[in-house]
This record gives C-alpha cells, structure tokens and sequence, in this order.
C-alpha cells in the first residue's frame, strides 16, 4: 500500500522495495503494481522525484483501483460505500498515463462494472 508521500507504509520507498524483491528471488516478477488505492493518490506516490527512477518506470505497471480517495482511516468501517463517478475515476486511472506505464488496469473496492466499462472505453478512445 502506497501512501501521499510515495513510499510503502513501512516507509521503503517503491525503487528499493523493488530492488530487494528482483535481487532477493530468482525468477523476478513479471513486474509491479498496486491495489485498493485510488489512482489519484498513486499518482501524487509516483510524482516524488525518488519514484521517478528507471527501475521504477521500467517495473511497474498496474492499479487495481479503488474508488474512493478518503484515506483508509475513513474508510474502515464506514457504513456508506465511498466511490468516485465512474468518468472521475476513469480520467484519473488514465492521468497515471503521465508517470508511468500503465499495462495492468482494474478494480478494487467499491469498482463495479459501470467503472470498469468507463476505464476500458477512457483508454481505448485516448489511445
């Protein structure tokens, strides 16, 4: 889980924690992506100069998103579901476009098929 100030929760941020996993196994994943985080909250993570290394643009790749920006602390146990308007969700999912290369694209909490029918058609129309 990625936080607003780029790094892991533990406080890695996403270059090393890539390094230690690509040189700690022997078959490397296929490469890395992040779930359960809205899209603009991820892109706020990869804008840190530090997560602009070539590791991290040539390595990861994905967003399983949620739908709501709140910070988990708002989120657990709420009796509402919280999610983005399927189009705010979509254009954000495709505004990652700019800081990385996005090959991974789904949903998480709070996503259902009207998101992921926008997403689909936001990246084919802007393709």
């Amino acid at each position: 889980m990625l936080i607003e100030d780029g790094k892991l929760l533990d406080g890695t941020i996403i270059n090393d924690a890539i390094e230690k996993v690509d040189s700690s196994v022997k078959r490397k994943p296929v490469c890395y992506m992040t779930n359960c985080i809205h899209p603009t909250v991820l892109y706020k993570a990869l804008s840190w100069d530090f997560n602009q290394t070539p590791l991290v643009k040539q390595r990861f790749h994905g967003i399983q998103a949620n739908t709501s920006a709140l910070p988990l602390e708002q989120l657990d146990n709420s009796k509402d579901l919280r999610c983005s308007d399927p189009l705010e969700l979509a254009q954000a999912m495709y505004r990652l476009t700019e800081v990385m290369t996005v090959k991974i694209i789904g949903g998480c909490c709070g996503t259902d098929n009207t998101h992921i029918s926008k997403i689909a058609s936001t990246f084919i129309s802007m393709s």
